[in-house]
């Protein structure tokens, strides 16, 4: 096993990372055929792509906007986005592209699109701290415990397709109450119900890989939405200690900075088949002011000869803000 600096560049990063951003009014998210390929959708709305070329790591965030709550994205294949490009651009559809050479080593931005890659001070900094062991024991224990059966695999949903053979790995604050019937008692504060915490698949995480997410990933995220956003987010105190600051308190990891509230890591093995993510609105993430910003870390890794790429998705959620409005009505 191996850590993938000095493998082809060219032979692994095979998609991209499209951003819609919409004009006002109705739109359709999952319109079939071209959407999947990444060039459609409701042309007649679409107003602007936003491309990310991809890298051997790179971190992006997006917020107001441009936020992932509001725009449709996905991932679409490197082969195909000259003629995506061409349909947009008959469609009078902006199309602006982020590369590494672009962003010459600083921060790039498109409206509120930010983008680091690997020669930024942003991930050199984080790269000083960066485990070498990390990527490899990731992979590792996805391979070993997030698999899917026969019968997911044949799922067609957006979720099995983007994440191929493995399930996601997911914590923080969930975005469904639990049935009555769970036997499961929910917290609630000052007589209201509030969401419950999801905690079970981290702690199947090796305590190193844990560690490194928490000090290292999430860390530097926070610290690269905070610097570069156009104000400090994830900052109401209060929501703050009922959820992102429970979910680490509750891995042993509260002294962290991290704000999030939820974290969602997925895993797909380059070159299987087409990896594109189809496209879709993350519409769970909270789209109140200060709550509507998300940041993305993806790298590349080999791992026993094969191609992996791992995104680590960090946001909020919806139903804390809405939780926060009962809250507040409560007290009144």
């Amino acid at each position: 096993m191996k850590n993938n600096i000095n493998i082809n560049k060219n032979e692994i990063m095979t998609s991209y990372v499209y951003i819609h951003v919409m004009k006002p009014g109705p739109h359709n998210i999952t319109k079939p055929g071209k959407t999947r390929g990444g060039q459609g959708g409701d042309l007649h709305r679409t107003q602007q792509q936003v491309s990310i070329m991809p890298g051997s790591r790179f971190m992006y965030s997006t917020e107001g906007d441009y936020s992932l709550r509001k725009c449709p994205h996905g991932t679409a294949a490197v082969s195909d986005k000259a003629h995506s490009d061409k349909i947009l651009n008959n469609h009078n559809i902006n199309v602006h592209d982020i590369t590494k050479e672009t962003a010459g080593g600083r921060i790039a931005q498109v409206g509120k699109v930010r983008v680091v890659y690997d020669d930024s001070e942003q991930i050199r900094t984080m790269q000083t701290n960066y485990s070498p062991e990390f990527e490899q024991q990731l992979i590792a224990h996805f391979l070993q415990y997030h698999k899917k059966t026969d019968a997911e695999l044949k799922n067609k949903n957006r979720d099995a397709h983007s994440t191929q053979g493995f399930n996601r790995l997911d914590g923080g604050v969930q975005d469904r109450y639990l049935n009555r019937h769970a036997n499961i008692t929910h917290p609630t504060r000052n007589g209201v119900k509030i969401p419950i915490i999801k905690t079970k698949n981290f702690k199947q995480l090796p305590q190193q890989v844990l560690k490194h997410l928490f000090e290292v990933i999430f860390h530097n995220a926070q610290l690269f939405l905070d610097t570069c956003g156009e104000e400090k987010r994830y900052n109401d105190p209060l929501r703050y200690k009922l959820f992102a600051h429970e979910f680490k308190k509750r891995l042993g990891f509260e002294h962290t900075i991290c704000r999030f509230e939820y974290y969602d890591i997925l895993v797909t093995e380059v070159g299987v088949s087409s990896n594109a993510l189809f496209r879709h609105v993350d519409g769970k993430n909270c789209g109140r002011a200060g709550y509507d910003s998300s940041v993305i870390y993806s790298f590349h890794c080999e791992h026993d000869n094969k191609h992996y790429k791992c995104s680590i998705i960090m946001t909020s959620r919806t139903v804390c803000g809405a939780a926060m409005e009962k809250i507040e009505s409560s007290s009144l």
